[in-house]
């Protein structure tokens, strides 16, 4: 049986809450690109589009470019 010390344990506990946090935001964002994908299907601004997601406006754009003219 292998026991961990103590600061072995503090460093895994770190790792762990880092990966969270970047998984999360990670999440987030994507989240936040779905739900501008789906207002630009709707025909909102880019403008409302930024106040909603708090996306950039070349992420906007940069989501534009991937619908296509059609957007969809």
């Amino acid at each position: 049986m292998d026991l961990m010390t103590s600061w072995e344990k503090e460093g895994l506990e770190k790792g762990l809450e880092k990966g969270l946090e970047k998984g999360l935001k990670k999440g987030l964002k994507k989240g936040r690109q779905e739900v501008a994908r789906r207002m630009l299907s709707m025909g909102f601004t880019r403008e409302q589009i930024q106040q909603a997601t708090e996306l950039s406006e070349q992420e906007i754009i940069d989501l534009e470019k991937e619908q296509g003219p059609s957007g969809s």
